[in-house]
């Protein structure tokens, strides 16, 4: 009772608003689609003519449908769309009542709609489509197989068969989309799209036997089938037969070079298997028949970059400024290449060039950098607040960035403001704590690294990282050796090659008294990575055991090179007053 009275009163209101109102929209495949007709004026052709006894009926369907779809009533909507279609026969109205079941995500009634649009259009490509698609969504394979025999009927010469596989896809059972498949294979055994399609779904399943065998088939039988040939690689590469997929690819190739999506396979492969010489080449030959094509100037410029052919990448990159397109990521790698010459003011003016598209946030970065480079600290925190972070990586990624400006400004207390503030709202944050652990021992706040760093090995126990710092800490400024001796052991079973972690054992071996232990892993450290505070450490405990003419020469090494470096001279200072 009350939603028969909610309904009339809606329809009086109906009247007299004129008939007006919004129209929701769905996406549909094609473009958004309005969900519900307004209701039809005089003029409206509904396929067959109609009575003036059923135009009245028709009306009040159509009217009632739309009210429904506006009340968010879909079940009712679809309802009357679909007895509104059957009164006219009008394929429309059935495309509608199918429309807002699907939008409503109603299956059962979408079918009941669809078949009966089916009815009216046999011959629509489209609603074969809808209804396969439907039919393998509700798990009916039977009808499901006819519908997808009646998509391959309609799509004329040359069917594409992914088509299928999308349609197959949507089954929650792969081995049922395959038994739908098998079925379409019985009847079209010499059918090399339904073959495409069986491999291809065969691939999402890794049944990797099974593509391959259809594949084979396609290629031995059509071997001018391209789209066969591009799956037969895929194939081969999801199983990492890379040399094989190259071959492959050279042979098909070196028959009919024209085969421009074989040779952006090709080139790909190159990239992935880092023959990056190789990728170029075939780039460049891509290149030749399409010369504006972005994608491929950008690929080019990539790649140039990373082998630094720094003048090819240039090329590559500004071609792409001049034509408009993709311009915002030539301009943040026409900085990048800026940077690679120390050419600071001329990265800075393309930084500034970057302010759109995915570039833009680390173009705003690099900029700051470079200006706190310059010396001119206050602003490059000022071009950092210019950033804008679309997620909570990029939000942590500027505040360490602008933690660490300000450290090398000496403005320590201002770094902590800025890293306190971002740690109330990501409490959890591992480089945020550990940023803040570095920060705090610089400013002697010992208590303040511990709990932060014990947080993060907290989180994460196998972070080397932390457990270096922790472990090196308490050797260094307090007098919990075994302790540190623990973490610092911990990482050293972690990564067993590490210079830093290898330093820090020397130097808890050192404090410890341990001078023969403490020197074999400095000496390993520094023959790993020759580092100045390595050499420091190394200097010392030569001094220590009693070598003072290894450690005076080993010292003065560095000096030549670092004649200002505070921790060599500091440990000169000590021993030689």
């Amino acid at each position: 009772m009350i939603h028969t009275m909610k309904l009339w009163f809606s329809l009086s209101l109906y009247f007299l608003a004129g008939c007006s109102g919004t129209v929701p929209v769905v996406q549909t495949s094609g473009s958004p689609q309005p969900v519900i007709a307004a209701a039809p004026g005089p003029g409206h052709d509904f396929g067959p003519a109609v009575s003036g006894g059923v135009e009245a009926e028709l009306m009040y369907q159509l009217l009632v449908g739309e009210i429904a779809g506006h009340e968010g009533q879909y079940d009712v909507s679809v309802e009357h769309y679909l007895v509104a279609a059957r009164l006219t026969q009008d394929p429309e109205l059935a495309r509608r009542a199918t429309k807002i079941a699907l939008y409503s995500g109603d299956d059962q009634s979408a079918l009941k709609a669809a078949e009966y649009w089916r009815e009216l259009e046999p011959d629509l490509l489209e609603v074969h489509q809808l209804l396969a698609n439907l039919y393998v969504r509700v798990g009916d394979q039977p009808r499901a197989l006819v519908e997808l025999e009646s998509v391959l009927a309609l799509s004329g010469e040359n069917p594409d068969y992914r088509a299928l596989t999308e349609l197959l896809g949507e089954f929650p059972d792969p081995e049922a989309a395959m038994a739908v498949m098998s079925g379409l294979l019985e009847q079209r055994s010499d059918d090399p799209v339904a073959l495409m399609a069986s491999a291809a779904l065969a691939l999402r399943a890794k049944n990797y036997p099974a593509a391959e065998s259809a594949l084979e088939r396609v290629l031995s039988t059509w071997p001018d089938r391209s789209q066969a040939a591009e799956l037969y690689v895929e194939m081969l590469v999801q199983q990492r037969r890379l040399d094989e997929a190259r071959d492959f690819l050279l042979t098909r190739l070196a028959a009919t070079p024209d085969q421009d999506l074989l040779r952006l396979q090709l080139a790909r492969l190159y990239v992935e298997t880092r023959d990056l010489p190789g990728a170029v080449a075939e780039f460049e030959r891509l290149l030749a028949t399409q010369p504006d094509d972005t994608r491929i100037l950008f690929s080019l410029g990539l790649l140039n970059l990373e082998l630094e052919e720094l003048d090819e990448a240039e090329g590559y990159f500004n071609r792409i400024a001049e034509q408009g397109a993709g311009a915002d990521g030539a301009h943040y790698h026409l900085g990048q290449i800026a940077e690679h010459r120390q050419q600071r003011l001329q990265a800075i003016d393309w930084y500034r060039q970057t302010y759109e598209g995915k570039y833009a946030f680390l173009a705003r970065l690099r900029l700051a950098i470079l200006v706190a480079e310059g010396g001119d600290f206050r602003q490059a925190v000022s071009e950092l607040h210019l950033a804008r972070p679309a997620n909570p990586q990029q939000r942590i990624t500027l505040v360490l960035t602008e933690a660490e400006i300000l450290q090398n400004a000496e403005a320590l207390d201002d770094a902590m403001d800025v890293l306190d503030g971002a740690l109330q709202t990501y409490t959890e944050d591992v480089d945020l704590l550990y940023a803040r652990a570095m920060l705090a021992g610089r400013l002697d706040r010992i208590d303040l690294l511990e709990a932060d760093l014990r947080k993060v090995v907290e989180m994460e126990p196998d972070n080397v990282h932390a457990l270096n710092a922790l472990g090196y800490t308490l050797a260094d400024r307090t007098e919990r050796q075994q302790e540190a001796l623990a973490y610092i052991s911990r990482a050293n079973a972690l990564a067993p090659e590490n210079p830093f972690v290898l330093d820090s054992l020397g130097w808890v071996y050192y404090r410890l008294g341990q001078n023969d232990l403490a020197l074999e892993y400095l000496s390993k450290a520094f023959e790993i990575m020759p580092d100045n505070e390595i050499m420091a450490h190394l200097g010392e405990v030569l001094w220590a055991a009693g070598r003072q003419h290894d450690a005076r020469a080993l010292l003065d090494q560095g000096l030549r090179s670092s004649p200002e470096d505070p921790l060599l001279l500091e440990v000169l200072d000590r021993f030689e007053p």
